[in-house]
């Protein structure tokens, strides 16, 4: 209602979530609209045949992957390393965990957005009812193509990794593109410098 008021009145509609990455795209003559009470864990669904949770845009990544743990499911290696951001701005934004041999982007698991659509209507896409670049945009949005109240995410089984920690000067490292050799046949990788 709140984003149908300002429609109507002209005002431009912008949105935030646990403000994690925020920038001068939310400044606004307009209405600011904060998702964080948004904040609710739905539903473990099977959605066009594949397992997802139904969640809410301000339920941060951390708070569902504790959800998804008692549940022994998880969100793959999608988990971004700081646990406050929404699930909404993990995947607006891109983010990504790190894997050389997985997909590691938030957004590839999204099956269906819940979105405030220009007429501030309340609207559910997938890949089935948009295009195939509709569909892109809205995955990776920034909330430019409207507030975003919910999502479903493919959901993965329960895994644990084997870490190996191990320290290395910058320069065995970097010297012609070596960076991947110490990831290459590894499922996940980080590499910190200091």
């Amino acid at each position: 209602e709140a984003i149908k008021t300002a429609i109507n009145n002209g005002m431009k509609v912008r949105t935030t979530g646990k403000l994690h990455s925020a920038s001068t795209q939310l400044c606004t003559k307009g209405v600011v609209i904060s998702t964080k009470n948004l904040n609710k864990i739905l539903s473990l669904e099977k959605y066009n045949g594949e397992d997802t949770v139904h969640v809410q845009a301000g339920v941060t990544i951390g708070e569902l992957s504790d959800w998804l743990h008692k549940r022994d499911k998880s969100l793959g290696y999608t988990m971004i390393g700081y646990r406050g951001v929404s699930v909404a701005g993990s995947t607006a934004t891109g983010s990504h965990g790190s894997s050389p041999k997985h997909n590691t982007v938030m957004a590839a698991l999204i099956r269906s957005i819940t979105v405030v659509n220009s007429k501030g209507e309340i609207v559910e896409l997938n890949k089935k009812n948009t295009t195939t670049k509709e569909w892109k945009a809205f995955k990776t949005s920034l909330g430019m193509l409207g507030p975003i109240v919910s999502l479903r995410l493919k959901v993965l089984p329960q895994f644990n990794l084997r870490v190996k920690v191990s320290n290395h000067k910058i320069d065995e490292i970097t010297e012609d593109g070596r960076v991947d050799e110490f990831v290459k046949d590894c499922d996940w990788g980080q590499i910190n410098w200091f």
